[in-house]
């Protein structure tokens, strides 16, 4: 019986579409995906999450409570859903499996890039303390821990990384900043290298600078369907757009909205006549949005022509030259989503 009304009660939840970040944020990948929750609101002191119920409920609940500062509130949902909403707003951490203690070999700068490329991490950094050294990574905006060096082997690997990027290893009092071009198979990228004197030894952080095609894949990005389709219908629903790209100059004129160019990044494209350039000041970049929203330019953006607006062969002349040119061709996939 008590079964059935725990099944019932996973019928009867109604997951929002969206979970506001901020509730997200409340809990690391690390923390979510090992506890199995996912917040989604917060009232009077407690956190309310998503996640499954278990014989080990009660010491899970008091572990989160400690870690999070707040009391836990667990609304059950079947596995299936939970696996998804993790998916969705947690990166699965499971390939990143802390070391106690790692010895700095020749390998290791390799093996440390190599892991920092495949668990998407932004920056590798390195530090010295007095009794240990660590490295941690930075994943979806957070420096987790991932290795302790012993501390006799972390000159040897400082000066490794300081030789790849063309720095001067005797220099230790005075920062110092570089670049590694790496490759990985078939991936080539830049890590920009900065060394930084601390008081016992010195702070070295790599940024990784990588080209992650599938992350650029707008199915890759979590949305439902439905979000996805939103998404792509929003800038017609949008009063002005603000910015230094080239949506501003190319896609916002076929919807007549009025758009504020930042900066001079767009220098010499043509310019619909919805289009208002302003440096990127404050003040001025005020006044353009206030411009903009007046109802007399958002009128005449309505009427505004968009000058790179074709008769839609585009594709067709670009091949056609391409093909007398002898270039060779190959098709690119777009979506096709009716706009609401």
């Amino acid at each position: 019986m008590l079964y059935a009304v725990f099944f019932f009660l996973h019928a009867m939840v109604k997951i929002p579409d969206k979970i506001a970040i901020e509730h997200i944020q409340r809990l690391t990948p690390y923390q979510a995906w090992e506890y199995k929750l996912v917040p989604y609101g917060e009232e009077n002191g407690f956190l309310r999450c998503y996640g499954a119920e278990g014989p080990d409920t009660g010491t899970m609940i008091s572990e989160v409570e400690v870690l999070t500062g707040m009391k836990i509130d667990i609304t059950p949902i079947e596995h299936g859903e939970l696996v998804v909403l993790l998916q969705q707003y947690y990166r699965n951490p499971d390939s990143m499996v802390r070391s106690p203690m790692a010895a700095a070999n020749d390998k290791f700068l390799v093996q440390l890039i190599e892991e920092a490329f495949h668990n998407y991490a932004s920056d590798i950094h390195i530090e010295s303390y007095e009794e240990r050294c660590r490295v941690r990574f930075r994943i979806d905006g957070k420096l987790v821990e991932r290795y302790v060096l012993e501390p006799q082997s972390y000159p040897a690997l400082v000066n490794q990384i300081k030789i790849m990027a063309n720095l001067d290893i005797s220099e230790k009092r005075l920062p110092q900043d570089g670049r590694i071009f790496y490759q990985l198979g078939k991936n080539k990228f830049d890590l920009r290298v900065s060394s930084l004197p601390a008081i016992y030894g010195e702070k070295i952080v790599l940024r990784l600078l990588p080209r992650h095609v599938e992350l650029l894949d707008l199915g890759n990005l979590g949305f439902s369907e439905r979000q996805l389709s939103d998404y792509l219908s929003a800038l017609k629903h949008f009063d002005v757009v603000i910015g230094n790209s080239s949506s501003a100059i190319i896609e916002a004129p076929s919807f007549g909205i009025p758009s504020v160019n930042i900066g001079d990044r767009q220098k010499g494209r043509i310019r619909a006549e919805s289009t208002i350039d302003c440096a990127a000041e404050a003040n001025e970049i005020a006044c353009a949005i206030k411009y903009a929203l007046s109802d007399e330019f958002r009128a005449n953006s309505k009427k505004a022509q968009n000058p790179y607006a074709g008769n839609g062969d585009a594709a067709a002349v670009i091949c056609d030259v391409l093909a007398k040119a002898g270039v060779p061709t190959r098709g690119k996939a777009f979506y096709d989503i009716e706009v609401r």
